[in-house]
């Protein structure tokens, strides 16, 4: 588990977030959030995230992918309806699964402190 602080900026992070109505668990697929989502999700995976593991964690890198650079030339799969937006309210949660994909990135999309509870075991 890594822990990624500042991910997103305070604008990404609020991005169509008024769009996630109400609901225990809602999710939406970023495909369907529009071009700039697709975008902005794109940049955090390949700009951000693979370039984390390629210049802080290259061992990391060399066991999920058999290389520890140029990993955003590679090409990629993600589960079922991913990448995806879950907004969880109380009462939301996914039951335990394993999604068998070398990475799962979690956006924490709430200020620290404005909910208890929750988490992810892995």
């Amino acid at each position: 588990v890594l822990f990624v602080p500042d991910l997103l900026t305070r604008e990404e992070t609020a991005y169509k977030h008024a769009e996630l109505d109400d609901g225990a668990l809602k999710r939406v697929r970023i495909r369907d959030l529009g071009t700039e989502a697709e975008t902005l999700s794109a940049r955090l995976l390949q700009g951000r995230v693979l370039r984390i593991l390629e210049m802080q964690m290259p061992h990391v890198a060399q066991e999920l992918f058999g290389q520890c650079s140029d990993l955003q030339s590679m090409s990629w799969s993600f589960s079922p309806g991913e990448p995806a937006v879950n907004r969880y309210t109380e009462g939301g949660r996914f039951l335990p699964h394993r999604d068998r994909y070398s990475i799962t990135v979690y956006v924490t999309l709430s200020e620290e402190g404005a909910y208890s509870g929750g988490g992810t075991g892995f």
